[in-house]
């Protein structure tokens, strides 16, 4: 990871599509995320298990991760991908400074 975190900046949105089940070590995972978090604009998580009526983050990997994503997101269907690209523009909105017409 190391040469490629060279490439995130606080232009750069970065997705990750998991499940968030970590088979190795978690602090493993909660470096490499804090260091991306540290120098990117955003990090969103996609979770397929989202979907699940008892889903909670609650494994190890996940516990990880939490505190260095700014959006947790389910990604189990098409419908859940589309809610994303809205919440976006919405947030997007909600930073850009306002224009003015002349």
């Amino acid at each position: 990871m190391e040469r490629w975190i060279d490439l995130a900046d606080d232009r750069t949105a970065v997705l990750v599509l998991s499940d968030g089940w970590e088979t190795g070590d978690p602090e493993v995972l909660r470096g490499a995320m804090a260091a991306i978090h540290g120098r990117a604009a955003q990090v969103i998580w996609l979770n397929p298990l989202m979907s699940s009526a008892d889903f909670t983050p609650a494994s190890r990997g996940m516990q990880a991760v939490l505190p260095h994503i700014d959006l947790l997101w389910p990604a189990h269907n098409l419908a859940a991908l589309e809610r994303l690209a809205r919440e976006l523009v919405v947030r997007r909105a909600r930073r850009s400074p306002a224009v003015t017409a002349k």
